[in-house]
């Protein structure tokens, strides 16, 4: 059955026709030819979705009759990716992945080895690759998709969370540089790959403060001292929230990487195979999702 995104504002709770409308009420009137009598599915991108039948259609403007609208709850655990922005189309790649993957909240961030920075409108093109995954995967929650920050911005909006007593200890993981195959040498120690190297050359010990043991904060990491993914996620079992944070294909700075740990993120490694950003970020949304999935 198609499925169009009624906007939470368009919802009648009168028993009045729920009226569709923007880019939604052309697609349904002249791409799919739907008639009056036909009934679609709606969903407002918060979790609600419901039945409905056509009443009018025209070029601009389609009245709808919905059916009950079922309760609908939180998909848990609540996911943030913060993903700095990589080379090419792959942003909308992770987009597309994470939107079916149940993310809450997609964050683009610009960090100092970032190669493209996202011109006007470009934040908005992500969005719109969201509602598309949500209509075709049957995702009913929209995810939040903000302006692009700088790391440094965007790291000093986040509350420091406990964190696994550990000392980091980064020793020379350096710099990856993309090849022109676009795969990444493999790192000396173990961990992931482009997505974030850690590169300070001290040991950092990770801030702990007091904080819901439901919180949970990691950064992909190629510090040797790196706790192994699974190992991180069995400690934290009553885990509801979740942050992720993935670099970009240069990596993450020392000082980047060293903010983040003092930040409250735990470096999690994710083995010893050389894997791409996209690769990362989906892998960590994958395994957390299957970790703490309740739906």
């Amino acid at each position: 059955m198609p499925r169009f995104f009624l906007p939470p504002a368009a919802w009648s709770a009168s028993g009045a026709p729920s009226i569709l409308t923007g880019e939604e009420a052309p697609h349904l009137a002249q791409v799919l030819r739907i008639q009056p009598g036909t009934h679609v599915t709606v969903f407002d991108g918060e979790g609600r979705r419901a039945q409905a039948r056509v009443l009018e259609v025209s070029r601009s403007r389609v009245a709808l009759e919905l059916s009950e609208v079922p309760p609908c709850g939180q998909l848990l655990p609540v996911i943030t990716l913060a993903q700095a922005i990589p080379k090419g189309k792959t942003m909308d790649l992770i987009v597309q992945k994470a939107v079916e993957l149940g993310v809450a909240t997609i964050q683009p961030l610009v960090t100092r080895h970032t190669i493209v920075h996202p011109g006007a409108g470009k934040s908005e093109k992500w969005r719109r690759t969201a509602l598309e995954a949500c209509k075709q995967c049957g995702q009913d929650r929209l995810p939040d998709i903000p302006d692009a920050l700088a790391f440094d911005r965007w790291l000093a909006t986040q509350t420091p969370v406990a964190a696994l007593p550990n000392t980091i200890d980064s020793g020379d993981a350096g710099t990856r540089q993309e090849e022109a195959a676009g795969r990444m040498p493999a790192p000396r120690g173990p961990g992931i790959l482009p997505a974030a190297s850690v590169q300070t050359t001290k040991s950092i010990e990770p801030t702990v403060l007091a904080a819901p043991p439901s919180s949970l904060k990691l950064i992909a990491s190629l510090a040797p001292a790196a706790r192994p993914l699974r190992d991180v996620l069995q400690a934290y079992p009553a885990t509801t929230h979740a942050t992720l944070l993935i670099g970009p294909e240069g990596d993450f700075s020392p000082d980047e990487t060293a903010a983040a740990i003092v930040a409250g993120f735990l470096p999690v490694s994710l083995g010893s195979i050389v894997l791409r950003v996209e690769t990362a970020s989906l892998y960590c949304l994958s395994v957390l999702r299957y970790q703490f999935g309740r739906d």
